[in-house]
């Protein structure tokens, strides 16, 4: 059995009994389950809540959930059908969105953990001063322009940056399974907060450098 067939397994349709690729809207019989917009990104699409998903994992699902519910082969059921269709293919891609990339991932679970919504985490988002003025003085640089060479030097600072912090998280969210005290626990949800804090600025550099043409 696939990767992929291990995720769904068990989620079926309480009209027709089929198995259901998306909880949402059962594409053998046309069945919508609106009380389940709720669901967080995992859950809709059948899968525990990770950081460790492969690639090849949301690949394949991507593909599949494409195959089964895009729109095109409901519209000779009738218009509301179609669009029913239509809302859980979008519904999917947003659930993908939020799991494709590591660091999108790591938010998502992030927000998944009690200590986040009853508010224990709140307070811990703030970063280093020298590191606020790292980033905003690498900002205004490329923003200045940049010579080829220091332009190659900013993208492989950003890439080594990213991938340690992406290896950070991956420990962190090990680290919160594995502990065995509520204090621990509290300890390794905050350092997977920074992680995650840090990446945001260093994706923003990422993206500025994307924007940039090498003068």
């Amino acid at each position: 059995m696939s990767t992929y067939a291990k995720t769904i397994q068990g989620h079926q349709c309480d009209e027709c009994g089929a198995e259901m690729v998306l909880l949402l809207f059962c594409d053998h019989c046309g069945a919508d389950y609106p009380e389940r917009k709720r669901l967080n990104a995992f859950s809709l699409l059948g899968l525990e809540p990770a950081f460790s998903l492969a690639d090849e994992t949301i690949d394949g699902l991507e593909i599949e959930l494409t195959r089964r519910l895009h729109p095109d082969k409901w519209q000779h059921r009738g218009e509301r059908l179609h669009r029913k269709a239509l809302l859980a293919q979008t519904a999917a891609n947003q659930a993908l969105q939020a799991i494709r990339e590591p660091f999108e991932r790591g938010d998502t679970l992030l927000l998944l953990q009690e200590e986040v919504s009853s508010g224990q985490l709140d307070g811990n988002n703030s970063l280093p001063q020298e590191f606020l003025v790292e980033q905003l003085e690498l900002q205004e640089e490329i923003a200045e322009g940049l010579e080829p060479d220091r332009k190659r030097a900013l993208k492989s600072l950003v890439r080594a940056e990213l991938d340690s912090l992406r290896s950070q998280l991956s420990d962190q969210f090990v680290r919160v399974q594995q502990v065995e005290t509520d204090s621990e626990r509290l300890d390794a949800l905050k350092s997977a907060r920074t992680c995650l804090d840090r990446a945001r600025y260093w994706r923003n550099l990422r993206m500025a450098l994307k924007g940039v043409a090498a003068r």
